[in-house]
């Protein structure tokens, strides 16, 4: 439940250990996506990503990579985990993790900043702007569903 500082640009992972993810043991690059979530399988890890790419050590360039295991470099990610629904069933709050029940406009406004980590915004060409969960396959981690 963690992620990257905003000033560190990173778009590649592989395993510390030296294990394979999904087969592939270097880097695995991955695209169009912001957020990359990584899940301990048993022995394996699953990772929850649109599209990734297995590439080679070689492919960064020859610096040296050097990894940063420091507890306090990760920050927390923030969610939206619930939603509160009125008598019409539209949203009107959002339950943030280490936020708490915010109002819709405000979580727009954070999705926005880029502060939440699973949901993006949605401008709709007629209607008000709201918020959607990441673009995937997973059905369980949709706001619809919740509340």
């Amino acid at each position: 439940m963690s992620k990257s500082p905003q000033n560190v640009d990173i778009d590649a992972f592989k395993r510390v250990d030296g294990k394979p993810v999904e087969g592939h043991s270097s880097w695995w690059k991955f695209y169009d996506y912001s957020t990359l979530e990584v899940f301990d399988n048993g022995n394996d890890l699953k990772v929850s990503v649109v599209r990734k790419t297995p590439v080679n050590e070689d492919y960064f360039g020859q610096g040296r990579i050097i990894y940063d295991r420091s507890e306090q470099w990760a920050i927390s990610t923030k969610l939206v985990t619930d939603v509160q629904r009125g008598k019409n069933r539209r949203i009107t709050k959002y339950y943030v993790t280490d936020e708490g029940w915010l109002k819709p406009d405000d979580v727009l406004a954070m999705v926005c900043r880029g502060e939440i980590d699973n949901a993006r915004p949605v401008f709709p060409s007629t209607g008000k702007p709201c918020i959607r969960t990441r673009r995937d396959r997973q059905i369980f981690n949709n706001l619809e569903i919740k509340g």
